[in-house]
């Protein structure tokens, strides 16, 4: 199946011990994929450009079915509290209202717990002048595999601290926020 001229849709699939299989139509962009230590579970990284739009999926394996797993809503929510997308300084003014009521932050997987019970996500605002003083702050997130639920939250140097090895990339420790004037809608 084609999206577009010479643009081809992937999928993953997954066989089983017993000789069965599914086959899981995977998401745009996505790239990266990562087992559980316990093999019942996995992610996917994935990103939609060079900057935005990175995104993590994960999947629990009952019974020989991936079953997808939402579990960076509440992280997301955690970053509009932590980073007010509307006090952020020579921010987008038409767009900080939509951010903060539906963000789509930057979030990748980072790795497991030994337990295979939680991973680990990387938060990023975007590197965008459009999130003015607030672009590329970073957040750490241990969250629980099944529903998203935060376990830990770290700040930027933590997850240097504690996740560089994890990383497949040289994470950089942002500068602190700059907030300027509230917005106020009229």
């Amino acid at each position: 199946m084609k999206h577009g001229e010479g643009d081809p849709t992937y999928s993953l699939r997954l066989i089983e011990k017993n000789g069965g299989s599914s086959t899981l139509p995977l998401r745009d962009g996505a790239k990266e994929l990562l087992w559980s230590p316990d093999s019942n579970a996995f992610f996917i990284n994935g990103s939609e450009s060079a900057y935005a739009g990175f995104f993590v999926i994960a999947f629990q394996i009952t019974s020989g079915t991936p079953h997808e797993r939402v579990i960076t809503v509440q992280a997301e929510k955690d970053m509009v509290d932590a980073f007010p997308p509307c006090k952020a300084a020579n921010r987008d003014e038409t767009a900080c209202i939509s951010e903060a009521r539906h963000p789509q932050w930057n979030m990748s997987g980072v790795g497991w717990s030994s337990d295979s019970k939680s991973l680990f996500v990387f938060g990023e605002v975007p590197c965008s002048s459009s999130h003015g003083g607030i672009m590329c702050q970073v957040m750490g997130y241990r969250v629980d595999a099944a529903n998203g639920t935060i376990l830990k939250r770290l700040s930027a140097r933590q997850v240097k601290a504690q996740w560089a090895g994890m990383m497949g990339w040289q994470m950089h420790v942002p500068d602190p926020p700059v907030y300027g004037t509230p917005y106020v809608s009229h």
